[in-house]
């Protein structure tokens, strides 16, 4: 009995958002190929879907964020790009527009917005 409950703790159920391409995501590393920028209007679009999720699923859906920024009361916020720029080729002037993933002090994805430098 006590040898199952470590297996079901850890079986945890794959979230999966519909609609949303999760390959063609994760494979445009730091945005440097513009496909994400299409992705990023249907995450902002569905963002109701994407609001009160565990830090661990954002990382399961979107990848490992490309810069992280960590706020007072243990608040933080996970940075994605989603069009080409400086992160991509130095001559470039400005880096590219990033989806920020903000969470609250207890890991939950609070608001999800576009920045620009």
């Amino acid at each position: 009995m006590f040898l199952l409950l470590p297996l079901l703790i850890n079986c945890k159920e794959k979230k999966s958002i519909a609609g949303f391409n999760e390959q063609v995501w994760k494979t445009d590393k730091m945005g440097c190929a513009n496909k994400r920028a299409a992705i990023s209007d249907f995450v902002l679009s569905t963002k109701d879907q994407w609001l009160g999720i565990d830090d661990d699923v954002i990382v399961d859906l979107l990848g490992r964020p490309e810069r992280s920024y960590f706020y007072e009361r243990n608040a933080r916020s996970f940075a994605y790009y989603i069009q080409s720029g400086k992160q991509c080729n130095q001559q470039s002037a400005l880096f590219g527009q990033r989806l920020i993933v903000e969470f609250n002090a207890t890991g939950y994805s609070k608001r999800i917005y576009v920045e620009q430098d």
